[in-house]
């Protein structure tokens, strides 16, 4: 059961572009191995270009942890074309895909379903709105700045009630 970040050994990423790609490097950074699932071999492809060459630039720059090494941070990155793998064994699942609910919605729906049955893990109990509704969950939580928030009503003028 994932209680605090330190149970999260893993983590998969979902999502190949521009945000999708320096996740999954700022979580190598931090010494996490990643998962970066993507729609094909050609999109991982292109984000192990852009991760490898923003990598090389933090390596340049100083910025690595104390005895890490560039090939070290790489190692961490396992690329997958495929949900099920990409998503199987992972603690904390991350998407980073188009800013497009319909999308979201898509992706998260194809995460639980490729998500190993039985697992007690970050990504089935803190679910973004669109993933709740993509999955109909009912009583649903998220996570803002750090807390875990039950959901509140919300009066047709958008203010929160005592729910």
């Amino acid at each position: 059961m994932i209680e605090t970040v330190d149970d999260i050994k893993t983590i998969a990423n979902v999502g190949t572009g521009t945000m999708g790609h320096a996740i999954t490097l700022q979580f190598a950074l931090a010494g996490y191995p990643v998962h970066l699932v993507g729609r094909g071999e050609a999109s991982l492809e292109k984000a192990m270009k852009a991760i490898r060459s923003d990598a090389e630039d933090f390596a340049e720059a100083g910025l690595l942890k104390d005895g890490d090494t560039l090939d070290a941070v790489l190692a961490r990155i396992t690329g997958y074309a495929d949900y099920a793998s990409g998503v199987a064994d992972v603690d904390f699942v991350i998407e980073s895909v188009a800013e497009n609910l319909d999308i979201k919605k898509s992706v998260w729906a194809e995460v639980e379903h490729a998500a190993p049955q039985g697992r007690d893990s970050v990504h089935e109990h803190l679910r973004p709105e669109p993933h709740r509704a993509a999955v109909g969950a009912e009583e649903a939580r998220t996570l803002r700045g750090g807390a875990l928030l039950e959901p509140r009503a919300v009066d047709a003028a958008g203010r929160s009630g005592a729910g």
